[in-house]
């Protein structure tokens, strides 16, 4: 099968495929083989994160986001330092849209999640466009040290969440696992945005 799917998602980059076939959903290419109810979930803009963050964190107002970096499986690393990393994927492979990764797709139950890297010089936003059935666990390390954990659920296929370094440049770490840990995860990209100091 496998070698199936790569014939058709190279036919298609090459545009031998017509349009109608990447009208059904141009940035799914083996997500879809994991999860039969498998959707895109498309990015949101400045202005959709910030009332996004402000209902999913029961802010008293959206925050002001600053410059953003995109991290996908396509380009897993920024300029600044910020990075995506994957532990025991099923699958990673690039696509027209940015890429997409799995996790425990396949009836394969490995125990893996994801990993955003980042070191900002001050609060940053993460919102991360992921498809899972359940919650998603996370864990954030600042240095070494575990600073805490939790889990949310997923807000129309964003994981959303500020992140506060206690010195500009701190290195911190957030793993973001399904839950519970046997579900599949499909990822799409995370999306690191500065928070704005209010004076």
């Amino acid at each position: 099968m496998a070698w199936r799917h790569a014939f058709w998602f190279c036919a298609g980059a090459a545009g031998f495929l017509p349009p109608a076939a990447h009208a059904l959903d141009p940035a799914l290419v083996e997500m879809r083989h994991g999860m039969a109810d498998a959707r895109f979930v498309e990015i949101y803009s400045p202005a959709q994160r910030a009332e996004a963050l402000q209902r999913a964190l029961h802010l008293a107002s959206p925050p002001e986001l600053g410059v953003s970096v995109a991290l996908t499986p396509n380009a897993p690393f920024a300029r600044d330092g910020s990075h995506l990393s994957f532990w025991k994927p099923s699958f990673v492979i690039g696509t027209e849209a940015g890429g997409e990764a799995g996790i425990n797709f396949w009836g394969l139950r490995q125990e893996g999640h994801m990993n955003v890297g980042v070191a900002p010089a001050g609060p940053v936003a993460l919102d991360c466009r992921l498809l899972s059935a359940g919650r998603i666990a996370y864990k954030i390390y600042a240095g070494d040290a575990l600073r805490t954990q939790a889990d949310a659920a997923l807000q129309d296929g964003h994981f959303l969440l500020m992140l506060s370094p206690s010195r500009p440049g701190e290195p911190i770490s957030v793993e973001l696992w399904p839950s519970p840990g046997t579900e599949p995860l499909g990822i799409f990209g995370c999306d690191v945005s500065a928070v704005e100091q209010r004076p």
